[in-house]
């Protein structure tokens, strides 16, 4: 068929169908002064009769063209518009019973249905369903109108799943959502209903629209788990259009708060999982098959549930509880996923502890209070740290990818041990303060360094490394000082030296480890850890020496410290620690020439010129004096 010819006598016919029943709906919703209700509901029916006639007359004569199935579908939307109007709109109303209302408009669908059942046309049935929703676009929004869309809904539906009509169910689904929207839009519900009625007359209806849609999938799935035809994705279709339609048409006031929502949501998919299972295949039976995700499984009913659930957590909780209600959400996911093929899932779970982890900084950390002398922070943030190391003790024990048909997470477990580790971190920064965080965290700095040499575990020496990293840099930029209470505690000397020696016991653990091939920037930073434990203990004991001593005697201090290095250098064979020492001896000479000839006093000068010159003699002469044991060392 070319262009001209599908313009002229497919799309036209098409057209004009669908304006012949729009303009007898605007006939029946019009009062004419010279025109009854029954005289007006006869022509209607005249009307759609004779349009069957002679779409019937044409099929059988030229066999089913493109004229005959218009004439038949439009004929079917007329004749059930005719009925709906004979109750459900007020210039034509003769019928006031409801029941009577919809056994008609239940007479006229089975009708259709048998029609389509002797002539078997899915373009004849879509056409008739298409002009029938139209008809009723137009009429006042009430129950009858909305249960009039409803049955025509289930009746289509019923019509695709006996002739598998594909295209028939999935373009049902949007004309049938979609209209219902476009009608509350263009016409708003009576005014007669409060909030908590208004909610009830739509969600009833949207339940009866996602449940006959539900039904539909699974009878689909049921019939051929494997159809890669277009009903396969009803189910995430019929989520997003109810949900959207949900959303949008669930008013926003106190009596009805969008909480409610979630829960309908959530037990609805708990159902709904529930039979799939059951009914329609064997659990994770899709999940297995890594392109039909989110086809309609057992899975993918109750990760939509769990996704309602963490809504309702985060809506009806205290805004510091949602992150342990969210981390116990993933951690039953991913438990859960553990023990079934389900991909889906355990990536749902992981990604709901994931959000939990960030959640904790944006509500927990800063909170007040405190309930049995027990700050509101801790009881809120250990119970996530502890979920967080049971999932990394948990997900390192699964499979690898390559040996997981279903996918296993393990090479995520490591980023868990991560997670507990800055959050026990950031909550030793608030529960402690400024001063007394740079010595706790080295000391666990030290810890994991110890914990990682015994589990030879190389995530848990990295820990370490940062954590050293991190105390060091803290109480560089807090020049060691203390707010603590206690005089001990609040002296600079106590949390530098303190940190200074978990940072130099750190790195004398480090030297026994043997570091892993440098294939990659982290193993590379494995090879220098050592170096950057040691380095940072020699900067944060000549920060501190800085610090403390006045600026006549620092220079003594330094080059004592430089001597102190270069012997520890030589007992421990650390080239490293050594030229600290020796860079130390060169910063102080700067220091000397540079500050100390021009600001200090001639004693603390001489002092200075003298302390720094018999320091230099004193390495020298060890050099010279031990220099084939010196040489021997440097090997």
């Amino acid at each position: 068929m070319d262009f001209e010819s599908m313009i002229g006598g497919n799309l036209m016919n098409k057209a004009g169908a669908f304006l012949l029943v729009i303009g007898l709906a605007l006939f029946l919703n019009y009062s004419f002064a010279s025109l009854g209700p029954w005289a007006k509901l006869a022509a209607g029916a005249g009307f759609s009769v004779v349009l069957l006639v002679c779409g019937i007359m044409l099929e059988r004569k030229n066999g089913g063209n493109i004229m005959s199935v218009g004439l038949i579908g439009s004929g079917w939307s007329c004749l059930y518009l005719t009925a709906f109007s004979a109750h459900g709109v007020a210039a034509t109303k003769v019928v006031e019973s409801p029941l009577v209302g919809m056994l008609l408009l239940i007479a006229v669908s089975v009708g259709m249905i048998v029609h389509s059942l002797r002539y078997r046309s899915e373009m004849a049935t879509g056409l008739a369903f298409i002009f029938g929703f139209a008809g009723l676009f137009i009429a006042e929004v009430s129950l009858f109108s909305e249960v009039a869309a409803v049955i025509m809904a289930i009746g289509m539906l019923a019509i695709a799943w006996y002739f598998d009509w594909h295209q028939l169910a999935s373009a049902g689904l949007l004309l049938t959502y979609g209209s219902m929207l476009a009608r509350l839009h263009m016409n708003a519900p009576p005014a007669t209903l409060g909030p908590l009625q208004r909610v009830m007359f739509l969600q009833t209806l949207l339940l009866v629209l996602w449940s006959t849609y539900e039904l539909t999938n699974m009878s689909f799935m049921r019939r051929n788990p494997q159809s890669e035809e277009s009903t396969r994705f009803l189910f995430p279709m019929n989520f997003v259009a109810y949900l959207v339609a949900s959303l949008l048409t669930w008013p926003m006031v106190k009596e009805t708060p969008l909480y409610y929502l979630a829960g309908l949501i959530m037990a609805q998919y708990i159902v709904t999982g529930l039979a799939r299972g059951m009914w329609c295949s064997n659990p994770g039976e899709a999940a297995v098959e890594k392109v039909r995700f989110f086809l309609g499984s057992c899975e993918d009913s109750l990760v939509i549930a769990a996704g309602a659930l963490c809504y309702g957590i985060w809506y009806l909780l205290p805004a510091p509880v949602v992150v342990i209600g969210w981390a116990v959400v993933g951690l039953i996911l991913v438990e859960v996923a553990f023990r079934l093929p389900w991909q889906l899932m355990r990536f749902i779970g992981h990604l709901i502890v994931t959000v939990a982890f960030f959640r904790v900084f944006l509500a927990n950390l800063d909170i007040a209070g405190a309930s049995a002398g027990i700050s509101h922070r801790l009881l809120t943030v250990v119970p996530v740290i502890f979920m967080m190391l049971h999932l990394y003790y948990r997900t390192d024990t699964e499979l690898s990818w390559e040996a997981s048909p279903t996918g296993g997470t393990r090479q995520f477990a490591p980023t868990y041990s991560y997670y507990a580790l800055i959050l026990a971190a950031a909550l030793i920064r608030f529960e402690s303060g400024p001063g007394l965080t740079p010595p706790i965290w080295a000391i666990g700095a030290l810890v994991m360094t110890v914990l990682g040499q015994k589990l030879k575990n190389w995530h848990f020496k990295r820990q370490g490394l940062y954590l050293a990293v991190g105390a060091l840099g803290y109480g560089l930029g807090n020049d060691w000082r203390c707010d603590s209470v206690n005089p001990i505690l609040a002296s600079p000397w106590t949390t530098g030296i303190i940190t200074i020696s978990c940072l130099y016991a750190s790195r004398w653990l480090a030297g026994k480890d043997v570091a892993p091939p440098a294939d990659s920037i982290v193993a590379g930073l494995d090879q220098l850890r050592p170096h950057i434990l040691s380095l940072g203990g020699s900067v944060g004991l000549a920060f501190l020496l800085y610090v403390q001593v006045s600026g006549g005697f620092l220079t003594l201090a330094w080059s004592l410290m430089g001597m102190g290095l270069l012997a520890a250098g030589f007992m421990l064979k650390d080239r490293l620690l050594r030229f600290s020492g020796l860079g130390l001896v060169l910063l102080c000479i700067i220091k000397v020439f540079l500050y100390d000839a021009r600001t200090l006093e001639a004693p603390l000068r001489i002092l200075a010129f003298m302390c720094l010159g018999a320091t230099m003699i004193a390495i020298s002469w060890a050099y010279t004096r031990y220099k084939a044991r010196i040489e021997e060392l440097l090997k």
